[in-house]
């Protein structure tokens, strides 16, 4: 039987443990303190421990998280981690892995984290889809994407600015360890990372964006790539058939009535499918009445793919409409796209 990985739990369930070792409460802030705030993952390292408990841990716990197998760097100097995971696909013998994407804009640095293995829907304009679905990830295996991030940049001086769920994986059909993940990434005792710092995106699990909202004063974003339910249902097929659109916006407008920020939607732009002024001003009614902001991405090709990506000026053509109609609409031009790290692209090919 495996053993249970300490970055799993939260400061909660630690001090349960440690009172059933008959330790005080307080040794699980000191083991936070040495895993989070000093990135120590040695418990024999942990000095101001009891040697008995810091044997204990090390007989009990794992205390780890996933290896960097392989890093490729971009002309713009964005960063793709290929991350090996513990486990082994079954059908093929090999190891899962993950990806995440480290991204700077100016003095900031984004980091672009999975919740899956693969992912559990079927977007067509993704290649993360078209792997198909391994596994959700653990608690430990979403912190550590961070925590390998932090201890990179801290070589350097530099610090992370913002954590975005945007990568391998539909973070809400990952619920359970997406918020442990999240209430270990924002405790104080542990990354204190503000909440406002953190983005989560769906595809549209209407259900869990409520609670999610509900539990974390993260940033929303909602992957909504087309103006009607029929056109969303042919490109997000799985997560439009199981969520309806209507109940999908009623939830981006409950929740955008309860943030600082607006919701944001995140909007792909396929040529010739998704990428006209027409389709721009039925979009404009179509969120009319939600506080929100609509973030443009033109498409990011990947093998396989029958989409293309809309010329430039038709991408600006789209955003004046939205513009015009008052709805603050940006274009995202993705980073890393060299290296197969934009959005969209990622599929395990570093």
């Amino acid at each position: 039987m495996s053993k249970p990985n300490i970055y799993d739990v939260t400061m909660e369930e630690l001090s349960g443990r440690m009172a059933e070792y008959a330790e005080p409460a307080y040794r699980a802030k000191q083991v936070f303190e040495w895993i989070y705030a000093k990135r120590v993952s040695d418990p024999g390292r942990m000095s101001n421990l009891p040697e008995a408990l810091r044997r204990r841990i090390a007989e009990e716990w794992e205390v780890g998280f996933p290896a960097v197998e392989r890093q490729v760097t971009a002309e713009d100097g964005t960063e793709k981690f290929l991350l090996r995971l513990a486990t082994v696909d079954k059908k093929t013998g090999e190891p899962h892995r993950i990806e995440s994407v480290l991204m700077p804009a100016d003095e900031r640095m984004t980091l672009c984290v999975s919740s899956q293995a693969g992912c559990a829907l079927d977007c067509r304009f993704c290649a993360t889809a078209a792997m198909g679905f391994k596994r959700n990830l653990a608690p430990s295996e979403i912190l550590g994407q961070a925590i390998l991030a932090l201890l990179r940049l801290e070589e350097r001086g530099k610090r992370l600015s913002n954590i975005v769920f945007m990568g391998m994986g539909e973070p809400l059909l990952n619920f359970d360890n997406v918020c442990v993940a999240l209430a270990n990434l924002t405790s104080p005792e542990a990354l204190g990372i503000s909440p406002a710092r953190i983005t989560v995106s769906t595809a549209g699990v209407a259900p869990r964006l409520t609670e999610l909202a509900e539990r974390f004063a993260v940033n929303i974003a909602i992957s909504l790539n087309a103006p009607s339910a029929k056109l969303r249902l042919g490109l997000m097929p799985r997560v439009a058939e199981r969520h309806d659109l209507a109940a999908l916006l009623e939830a981006a407008r409950e929740v955008g009535k309860t943030r600082r920020k607006p919701v944001t939607f995140e909007y792909v732009l396929l040529a010739g499918v998704t990428d006209q002024t027409a389709q721009a001003k039925e979009l404009v009614r179509l969120l009319s009445g939600i506080r929100c902001k609509v973030n443009l991405i033109p498409f990011n090709p990947f093998p396989g793919s029958d989409f293309k990506r809309p010329d430039p000026q038709q991408v600006l053509a789209f955003q004046k409409v939205l513009w015009d109609s008052e709805l603050q609409a940006y274009i995202r031009w993705s980073q890393g796209l060299d290296v197969s790290a934009a959005c969209g692209q990622l599929a395990v090919t570093a």
